[in-house]
């Protein structure tokens, strides 16, 4: 077992609403560091005391020795977010062959939202995280809706508090299943990938660009389906509150996880008081979401069915979803991890969108995005259905929106004869089949690998 780290006393994180990268990113990199290697070093393994899985049970881990995997540099964790680090975990026998692996999520020592009640099942501060029952709730709504529909959501393992803690630098720890990849990486294999080519007359093979290949169109079916399941899951319960593509595992079926934004809905009609919601990906907001930072306003005030007389009601439902829902498969449709009209408030150099483009629900911005944007045959070749479904989500007034239940009804009835054959495949296909993805599918950490060298720089 590693040894403890000396005390390193760090003050509260205070969120820093001007780095992208949220709470981790907007701290020093001295404390960066150190949160890493307490973390990925000095931390060993111990497995979740509690649990709250419905549909799975308690999971079993395997016994022997649990090693953090490697990274190209050897204290990088697999993925930072607004609130803590994540990695992997994998357990060896005698002979290095992995016989498990598991990613925990901790959150950043000192973090402001820890005390926040809203984050706590029943309020209660310290008890179990938020993000862990509404996992574990979703997983079993939709394991009771129709049973294998479970897949579509990652469900918590467990939770935890850390060691080394101080009472003044209060954390947790949240474990998972592991998962292959997610939704940017997909958009971004299938936008710009590259591969090894033998030319004639040459012994050593030269990589080649591949140009832009769009989604098959049975792929994009296979994926609004998954989502809209979960969204009648959620309906009346929960709502995503940070939607955006890197909370979207791809790979064996769609799968949505990390709820640590996501809030219930308790209040009467299914609808949640907007200003309780917390933090939320600002490029994903619904227009019932969206806030003014400049005049610290909700940009939406009111509605057209809504009495400007009155102060503004319980806006969120799950007709926010469905919103969040339409950007996601407009994303997929454009290959945008991130909409370009939607990127206004942190621009990427050059950015080419004027204002009156730029989507928004300011006066003068569009209040919807552009058009599909399908600049070439292969994009084309997208059916009308599934560009009218989209476009249903993405309706500005919630009430006309599409509910959760429509959505997946029409999904349903729309996609038959039109997802080539995606719903019914099983395994991995051929590397010349029209359906292939081009996400690489290699499993660093496949259960039964010999030998695993955790020195190896992966």
């Amino acid at each position: 077992m590693a040894a403890p780290l000396p005390p390193h006393h760090v003050a509260p994180v205070q969120p820093n609403d001007n780095n992208d990268q949220g709470t981790f990113g907007a701290l020093g990199d001295g404390v960066r560091n150190w949160i890493i290697q307490r973390f990925t070093r000095a931390w060993a393994f111990v497995t979740p005391p509690d649990t709250s899985m419905i549909v799975s049970g308690p999971r079993t881990y395997a016994q022997g020795t649990w090693l953090p995997a490697p990274q190209s540099h050897d204290a990088i964790p697999v993925a930072t977010g607004n609130s803590g680090i994540v990695h992997v975990w994998v357990c060896v026998d005698r002979n290095n062959r992995i016989l498990d692996r598991v990613v925990v999520k901790q959150t950043v020592p000192g973090i402001a939202s820890y005390n926040d009640p809203n984050n706590w099942v029943n309020l209660q501060v310290g008890g179990e995280p938020m993000e862990s029952l509404i996992a574990n709730a979703i997983a079993g709504e939709l394991w009771s809706n129709n049973h294998g529909d479970e897949k579509f959501v990652a469900e918590c393992l467990g939770w935890g508090d850390c060691q080394y803690q101080s009472p003044d630098l209060p954390q947790y720890k949240l474990y998972y299943e592991y998962l292959f990849g997610n939704l940017p990486e997909c958009i971004e294999s299938q936008w710009r990938t590259s591969k090894l080519v033998r030319r004639p007359g040459r012994q050593r093979r030269t990589r080649v660009v591949q140009e832009q290949e769009p989604f098959p169109e049975g792929f994009l079916w296979a994926l609004f389906e998954a989502l809209a399941k979960v969204a009648v899951a959620m309906d009346g319960q929960v709502f995503f509150g940070q939607p955006d593509p890197n909370h979207f595992a791809i790979w064996p079926v769609p799968k949505l996880g990390d709820f640590g934004s996501a809030r219930t809905l308790n209040h009467p009609g299914g609808q949640l008081d907007r200003y309780f919601m917390g933090p939320y990906a600002e490029t994903f907001a619904a227009p019932e979401m969206d806030y003014n930072r400049q005049t610290q306003q909700y940009t939406v005030q009111f509605f057209n069915h809504w009495d400007p007389n009155l102060p503004p009601p319980a806006v969120l439902s799950s007709k926010t979803n469905i919103w969040q829902i339409g950007l996601l498969m407009l994303c997929a449709i454009r290959l945008e991890p991130e909409l370009l009209e939607t990127q206004w408030r942190v621009q990427p150099p050059n950015y080419p969108m004027p204002l009156h483009q730029a989507m928004g629900f300011r006066p003068l911005m569009a209040s919807q995005p552009m058009k599909m944007r399908l600049d070439d045959p292969k994009s084309r070749r997208y059916s009308r259905q599934l560009l009218t479904l989209v476009k249903k989500c993405l309706v500005f007034d919630p009430d006309a929106r599409i509910s959760p239940q429509q959505l997946l009804q029409e999904v349903q009835a729309k996609m038959v004869g039109r997802d080539d054959g995606m719903m019914t495949a099983r395994g991995r296909f051929p590397h010349n089949h029209p359906l292939k993805l081009r996400m690489s599918l290699t499993d660093k950490y496949k259960v039964g690998k010999k030998p695993y060298k955790p020195r190896k720089v992966a």
